[in-house]
């Protein structure tokens, strides 16, 4: 879990509650977001009440400020708000709640979280960021909005389902967060499958030892060019034993690969990668990049299985770091394509069966000797090196089908006397 939604008083939870989760969160590092409702504890936030858009702006503001106030104290930033229940589905389909949602976050300088395609994301529209979650204990409906908490077919209750339901929507690309409700008596069960699921299918969970930066700032934030969601997911580890604690393989990177360790286990990233998607099979991987300036030092570099090294030109070495992440994750996406799914990639088809390509160059053999290419004692020889010129080229099913016919061609030519058939 990498973002809590913590609510703001109005559907439930109190001062105490809402400071000792917030203290928590910023104890694990996870992000928090402001989860403010209608005003309405009786029926959990659920029930949509007749509020006008005044209303609503001052309500949620009234929230959003209670909540900062605890985060600060809890020495946490909030990062985005969500509304929740009746709220949260009346401003995913009405503008004109939508807004008002939408202005109370900017007051704050907060992104806003809700359904992609939704009239939330329309009125987030060159006002504040918008991030796009998908449900993975909820069942939607065709028009992408969720299914009424009052049908039976609501709640998704199986754990597998909901693995599945959860890597479609990632897979269909619309959505950057994924939402369990805590409400939901198998919770943690669906977290601990998901989680486990996603990381097996190389859908990373991104940590930072130590960083030096603040991931909240506005500069870094401004030159991550929508690169936002990944800083928003990153989780704070204290150093890299605990950041792979978890982790089946590990594979550092390093512009020096000099010294026994380095010497040993160091490859190019086309050679790594594949190793890397292998062992997803069995649990998280990671790659491991040092700071800009230093790269990693001996001991880091000793704690990893692999050394992954990027060849560049003598008079410039070493590449900077987003040159080299950009690198290392292009192979291992390409890896992986070849691992699940070769439709996207640059792949020729099978070579044609070696009795094919036989038949094939038998043919062919015969067709030339009939127009005397092939003749003599030079002929042998001379069908040796066209064998070995097509063999190279690996023909396929249908190049060897090409050759057939030209073969037949040739024949029927000689056959005919050389003339040529006129063309209708």
């Amino acid at each position: 879990m990498r973002s809590a939604n913590v609510a703001c008083g109005f559907h439930a939870g109190d001062p105490a509650t809402a400071f000792a989760t917030l203290v928590l969160a910023a104890q694990y590092g996870v992000q928090v977001g402001a989860h403010p409702s209608f005003n309405d504890r009786e029926s959990f936030g659920r029930r949509e009440l007749t509020r006008t858009d005044q209303q609503i702006f001052e309500e949620c503001v009234y929230q959003l400020g209670a909540l900062a106030g605890l985060a600060r104290a809890a020495g946490i930033a909030l990062a985005y708000v969500k509304p929740h229940g009746a709220l949260y589905n009346r401003a995913c389909r009405d503008e004109t709640c939508a807004a008002p949602v939408v202005r109370a976050a900017e007051v704050f300088g907060l992104a806003v979280m809700g359904l992609p395609g939704s009239r939330l994301e329309a009125a987030c529209a060159s006002r504040c960021r918008f991030i796009a979650e998908g449900f993975a204990d909820r069942r939607y409906q065709p028009d992408g909005s969720l299914v009424p908490r009052d049908r039976p077919d609501a709640f998704v209750e199986d754990a597998d389902e909901a693995v599945q339901q959860a890597e479609r929507l990632l897979r269909e690309g619309k959505v950057r967060t994924l939402c369990v409700h805590g409400d939901n008596p198998q919770a943690v069960a669906f977290v601990r499958a998901l989680r486990g699921a996603l990381e097996r299918k190389g859908i990373a969970i991104r940590k930072w030892v130590a960083p030096h930066a603040d991931l909240h700032d506005r500069q870094a934030r401004q030159l991550s060019t929508h690169g936002e969601e990944i800083l928003d997911r990153t989780r704070r580890c204290a150093d890299l034993g605990e950041a792979l604690a978890d982790c089946v393989v590990v594979a550092a990177t390093s512009a020096r690969k000099g010294g026994l360790f380095r010497r040993q286990s160091v490859g190019v990233p086309e050679e790594i990668a594949p190793l890397l998607v292998e062992a997803m099979a069995t649990g998280p991987v990671a790659l491991v990049f040092g700071p800009e300036r230093t790269g990693l030092h001996d001991d880091e570099v000793s704690r990893c299985h692999h050394l992954i090294h990027i060849p560049a030109a003598p008079s410039y070495p070493a590449l900077n770091l987003a040159q080299a992440v950009a690198i290392c994750l292009y192979e291992v996406r390409r890896a992986w394509l070849r691992r699940t799914d070769d439709r996207f990639l640059s792949v020729s088809d099978a070579p044609a069966p070696f009795a094919d390509q036989e038949r094939a160059f038998e043919h062919l053999r015969i067709a030339l000797e009939e127009i005397h290419y092939l003749y003599g004692e030079r002929g042998a020889a001379l069908m040796h090196g066209l064998r070995h010129l097509l063999g190279r080229a690996r023909p396929t099913a249908m190049e060897v089908r090409l050759l057939l016919g030209l073969a037949r061609q040739i024949r029927w030519f000689v056959r005919h006397g050389g003339e040529i058939p006129n063309e209708q």
